[in-house]
């Protein structure tokens, strides 16, 4: 039996091109238009993953949000604002995305295929859609130690969407809805995130 391929190369993504080092949000978010919002979640959603900025799961979560309600309304393709898209990392942000992102799309390349495609469809996309909101307000709102668990979860459902793979949309549902329970139940969380927004 032959195992279907992933329908794209995620390392092909962290791969330096010739004479550029920095990374540019609007030219990465161009390269993954024709996949969809599953590439494009996961390249929002990893700098979370990386103490790169200051601020920077705030901002991350804005775009998770905003990328959130297009998918939710049904929108083909993300679309960031432009000032978003100008946004350039700094040389050494950039490096560290390409060095960690590249180390783990090689171990994803390995274990994703087309599977389970109930999950993937227009029911489990929407699914994706409230999570990634859902996250992306988590990760807005300075909750301690609070700031992979979300990203994690929806670059799990991203390279699902991407690769058609059920399996890492699953996965991804569980981890998301996992820490909303946990939010849920620890209410001194959410007011620790009020007294710091007052």
């Amino acid at each position: 039996m032959v195992t279907p391929k992933p329908t794209f190369r995620l390392s092909d993504l962290f791969v330096t091109p010739r004479g550029s080092v920095r990374i540019h949000v609007g030219e990465a978010m161009a390269a993954t238009a024709d996949t969809g919002f599953g590439l494009a979640l996961f390249l929002v959603a990893l700098p979370a993953l990386i103490p790169l900025l200051p601020f920077g799961s705030t901002l991350v979560g804005l775009m998770l949000v905003l990328v959130g309600i297009q998918m939710a309304i049904g929108m083909k393709q993300p679309w960031l604002p432009a000032c978003l898209r100008a946004f350039v990392f700094s040389e050494k942000a950039s490096i560290l995305l390409r060095l960690h992102g590249l180390r783990w799309a090689k171990r994803i390349e390995r274990v994703t295929r087309p599977r389970w495609p109930f999950c993937t469809g227009r029911i489990g996309s929407a699914g994706v859609a409230l999570l990634t909101i859902t996250s992306g307000v988590i990760l807005v709102l300075p909750l301690p130690f609070l700031n992979t668990i979300p990203a994690l979860g929806i670059m799990l459902m991203a390279l699902g969407l991407a690769n058609r793979d059920g399996v890492f949309v699953v996965a991804g549902y569980i981890v998301c809805l996992g820490l909303l329970v946990a939010v849920a139940a620890s209410p001194g969380l959410l007011m620790h995130a009020l007294n710091r927004f007052g």
